[in-house]
């Protein structure tokens, strides 16, 4: 149940990285100029959140909250599964704030993406094509 849903996160997040390219591409003049669509225009005004998937551990989570992580004898297994947990909220965290406030999580920590500089001219909509 869990890996099908997160086959399914990655195919839609797939699907809205061609949608961004798609859009990209009408934009920037490298495909004929057309309306966007309702998708491509929504994965434009979130494509600043982040699209992470990261499994819950709810057993894990029961033992900590218990105060019972000692019963697995595998130290190596206990510090991870803990590092798991602190990234886990820690992301969390960060897409409850992008989700709620509409927070721009790239320019205010650009220390959390890699970047990588792309020069285009953002091309106008034909003359004429709206109503005015």
């Amino acid at each position: 149940m869990i890996l099908r849903k997160l086959a399914d996160a990655i195919r839609r997040q797939d699907w809205f990285t061609v949608l961004l390219e798609i859009a990209a591409d009408v934009l920037f003049g490298r495909m004929d100029w057309r309306d966007l669509t309702d998708s491509e225009c929504s994965a434009i005004s979130t494509s600043h959140q982040p699209g992470i998937v990261v499994t819950s551990l709810p057993s894990w989570t029961a033992l900590r909250d218990a105060g019972r992580t000692s019963i697995l004898s595998n130290p190596e297994l206990r510090r991870s599964l803990a590092t798991l947990t602190q990234k886990r909220e820690s992301l969390d965290r960060i897409s409850n704030v992008a989700a709620t406030s509409n927070y721009n999580l790239l320019f205010a920590h650009t220390d959390l993406f890699k970047k990588e500089p792309v020069l285009s001219e953002l091309k106008e909509a034909p003359v004429g094509l709206y109503k005015q």
